[in-house]
């Protein structure tokens, strides 16, 4: 248990680096009207909760983040359920289209859209893992290559218009630019195998 607690904590501490690479806590308060320390807490209940739906697998950890990323810039706004996006149909920090209603089922989950909003720790694991199994599904699918695992999470079919390509686009090189962030996580990953 005691192990299993340090590598989680160190995970932890490596998902709160990575997120201040995407968005600095700074860029909160200046664009998205959230105190640096509020966003730094909250920022802390995102990385436990990706620490812990992924076990030690940095590279769904990345894809997560990426998601989160593109899909919500963390903003408290849309990580507490205050907005919504694709006409109000997309819930959540990973925004994951459910429909417009709080009772509406989260695709592949037991959870309800209601249930995947909020910036409290319970609410941030169920959005995380609801998350999780569309990406691990398109992870399998396109055997980790991350442009597929994008079209996939986000439904895109195999014609998309240039603006949806350069988003894709865009989840890639965010998803590479963590990557190439080589982290204690890593080299621990790594010699497990």
């Amino acid at each position: 248990i005691t192990l299993s607690i340090m590598v989680s904590g160190g995970m932890v501490k490596t998902l709160l680096l990575l997120i201040s690479m995407l968005v600095p806590p700074s860029a909160q308060e200046k664009f998205h009207d959230e105190p640096e320390a509020d966003a730094r807490a909250r920022y802390a209940v995102i990385a436990e909760a990706v620490a812990g739906e992924v076990g030690g697998d940095m590279r769904l950890a990345r894809y997560l983040l990426t998601v989160a990323k593109h899909e919500s810039s963390f903003t408290r706004a849309v990580h507490s359920g205050a907005k919504k996006g694709d006409a109000l149909r997309s819930w959540g920090l990973f925004q994951i289209m459910c429909g417009r209603f709080p009772i509406s089922r989260v695709p592949g989950t037991k959870y309800k859209a209601h249930e995947i909003v909020g910036v409290d720790i319970a609410a941030t694991k169920r959005a995380t893992k609801a998350a999780a199994v569309h990406l691990k599904r398109a992870i399998r699918r396109c055997k980790g290559v991350p442009l597929c695992v994008f079209r996939g999470y986000g439904g895109v079919s195999r014609t998309y218009s240039p603006k949806v390509k350069a988003r894709l686009l865009a989840r890639v090189r965010t998803y590479r630019r963590l990557e190439t962030k080589k982290t204690h996580d890593d080299k621990n990953e790594r010699d497990a195998k």
